[in-house]
């Protein structure tokens, strides 16, 4: 009577838990290769996302000196105004006479060789004046941590600038005086007014740039200066 319950009893007994515990462990031995094994996905930022942290970045940056714009039209722009004043010491315009009280109305007409150094005297100033100017809004934009922009325009702008300055030159002034001080600060106050204009600052900045353009042109002539004295050696 007693043997079928033991073979019940026996039949009931669980399996070896070492048995058990190392069958888990290959299977999770398993699993882990089979997870290594299989490539890694990696979820690609959204479009929106990176268009919002280039926006913040581009807004985080203060505005550039000189906006995108046509060069070209600036740089037609100030070769026609040099033009303008070329023409007119060709043409021995009285404008261009500094007054003294030692001449005579008669002896104010230019000659030939006067009304062609004039010409040449007048170029040469117009590529210093464009080289100081450029200087100033250059240094000005180093100072305020601005970005320079468009930089041919900049130096378009920059070439309508010393054009437009050189006009002081040709207006009439019969006091040798006020005639000097036109043709010297002429330039300069209509280079700080174009300047809060065409970069669109404020004059306080204007008048920065304009010192350090006066800064750049008077080292540029010192530099000059020295070339040719050095070549006299």
């Amino acid at each position: 009577m007693t043997e079928p319950n033991q073979e019940k009893h026996y039949d009931l007994v669980p399996e070896d838990p070492d048995d058990r515990s190392s069958q888990l462990h290959a299977e999770r031995v398993e699993r882990a290769v089979e997870a290594q094994s299989r490539p890694v996905v990696t979820i690609p930022p959204s479009v929106d996302s990176i268009d919002e942290d280039a926006e913040d970045e581009a807004s985080s940056l203060p505005p550039a000196i000189s906006a995108a714009s046509n060069a070209r039209a600036w740089m037609i722009a100030a070769l026609a105004v040099l033009a303008v004043v070329l023409l007119a010491w060709l043409a021995g315009a009285q404008g261009l006479v500094i007054p003294s009280a030692s001449e005579s109305p008669a002896t104010t007409d230019f000659t030939i060789l006067e009304r062609l150094s004039g010409a040449l005297r007048t170029m040469t100033f117009a590529v210093l004046s464009t080289a100081g100017f450029t200087f100033g809004i250059c240094c000005l934009a180093f100072v305020r941590q601005r970005p320079l922009g468009d930089v041919l325009s900049l130096f378009a702008k920059c070439a309508f600038i010393a054009s437009i300055g050189l006009l002081a030159w040709i207006i009439p002034c019969d006091f040798r005086i006020l005639k000097q001080l036109l043709n010297n600060l002429g330039p300069l106050v209509a280079g700080c007014a174009l300047y809060a204009l065409l970069f669109r600052i404020e004059l306080k900045d204007a008048l920065v740039a304009i010192a350090y353009a006066v800064l750049g042109m008077t080292l540029l002539v010192f530099f000059s200066a020295s070339v040719v004295w050095s070549t006299r050696l």
